[in-house]
């Protein structure tokens, strides 16, 4: 189903979402506006905005008694199949008092999920031709030099950063290792302090200063998952085509497979400037201020870290529609990682990227029997397990061990033919 179809439509589901929910799940107590379940009578009711179809009523029960378990307060579903959206669920509450439902359209954080999209903006470039998966990442002032001409600062930390490759970047085979040395794109306040700047740095001091530190092993050598390599690759692509990053994903990853600018956008730090479909995010934590540093402690989600210095690696906000979409298109990960995929394509793998920040855990899943799915909280506080992971698992169990009868319809034009 195009996704401009899908876009179309869904605003004329709350209409009938309280029929829709009744229909389906006749055994629950139904509130008035969006609808609620409640697996056990004495649990709290969890409002559930948007459509599925009747024959996977088994989803939402998996979900809604997994949130009431682990008092997860909001979360975003959606699923496909053989390219066909079969449903695109909110469940639970979108503001931090938990009055107001979370819609099914939400625009949640899916912080590392971003990496695929960045990559995929890279893999178009490689196709026009202005660069390849040999050439070096750095132009640092070596003999025929790299991509992008950046400065390390306070001089260059290890001779080996000449020797990465964009291809290096993209499978975290840089020679970054945060298990030894912590996620150093996240020491925004020592990095200003460094330069001797107003926090926060923003990317280019960030990654200048990343770049006057040593590696912890040979590029190429080695996989340690890493957030340098896609903040560089955000800045390449800057870099190469004189634009926004967000503007070349829109016009060359999103738009041709029907994305509208929309549904998938930069996130930004602050609460007061967040989109108005985005919810609140639940951290349980305090911390200090990346603006204002010897202020007062924020909510650690609105301000521990500069959001939007994380474009390249894990900044975006969108639904999961257009998730949905991306999993039909792009690979999510492994060796062909953002490189176009065969829609009709078959066989017995899985694929998914996981992203986490504080406030928000998401999932995407791509499956060789054509199934697509996406799972997102607004929830992650210290200690709490990976809520979208353990879900990815629970619905991948649910898929396998057959006995759904999957529709042969969209969803879409069910709930509104």
């Amino acid at each position: 189903m195009p996704f401009s179809r899908l876009r179309s439509a869904r605003r004329g589901f709350v209409a009938s979402l309280v029929i829709s929910i009744a229909g389906v799940f006749s055994g629950f107590a139904q509130a008035e506006a969006a609808g609620t379940l409640a697996i056990a009578p004495e649990a709290r009711q969890i409002p559930v905005s948007g459509y599925t179809d009747p024959s996977l009523r088994a989803f939402d029960e998996m979900i809604v008694a997994y949130m009431q378990e682990h008092e997860i307060p909001g979360l975003v579903f959606g699923l496909m199949k053989d390219g066909r959206v079969l449903a695109q669920r909110g469940y639970g509450w979108r503001d931090e008092a938990m009055t107001e439902p979370m819609q099914h359209d939400a625009m949640l954080r899916i912080a590392s999920v971003s990496k695929h999209i960045t990559i995929a903006a890279v893999r178009e470039l490689i196709d026009g031709g202005l660069l390849s998966l040999d050439d070096k990442a750095f132009d640092v002032g070596q003999p025929g030099g790299g991509v992008l001409p950046i400065e390390p600062f306070p001089e260059l930390g290890d001779e080996r950063i000449k020797d990465i490759t964009i291809e290096h970047l993209f499978h975290h085979q840089g020679g970054w290792d945060r298990s030894k040395v912590g996620d150093v794109t996240y020491r925004e306040i020592d990095i200003a302090e460094a330069f001797g700047v107003q926090s926060p740095p923003g990317r280019e001091r960030t990654l200048r200063w990343i770049l006057g530190q040593p590696l912890q092993f040979d590029p190429g050598d080695d996989r340690q998952y890493s957030n340098v390599g896609c903040l560089t690759l955000g800045l390449i692509v800057e870099h190469l085509t004189g634009r926004d990053l967000m503007e070349v994903v829109h016009e060359r990853v999103l738009a041709p497979i029907g994305v509208p600018q929309t549904d998938h956008a930069m996130g930004r730090t602050k609460r007061e400037l967040a989109d108005p479909r985005e919810p609140f995010y639940h951290c349980g934590r305090t911390g200090k201020n990346v603006f204002d540093p010897n202020g007062e402690e924020i909510v650690y989600a609105y301000g521990g870290w500069h959001q939007e210095a994380r474009k390249g690696q894990g900044a975006h906000i969108s639904t999961t529609a257009t998730l949905l979409a991306l999993l039909e298109h792009r690979w999510v990960n492994g060796p062909n990682i953002g490189a176009k995929r065969d829609p009709n394509g078959r066989g017995n793998w899985k694929w998914n990227h996981g992203g986490a920040l504080p406030g928000t855990l998401a999932n995407a899943r791509q499956r060789g029997d054509g199934i697509n799915f996406v799972v997102i909280t607004n929830r992650r506080k210290p200690g709490d397990p990976g809520f979208a992971a353990q879900l990815r698992g629970k619905i991948d169990e649910l898929i396998d061990n057959g006995g759904i009868e999957w529709p042969q319809t969209d969803a879409v034009e069910a709930f509104t033919d």
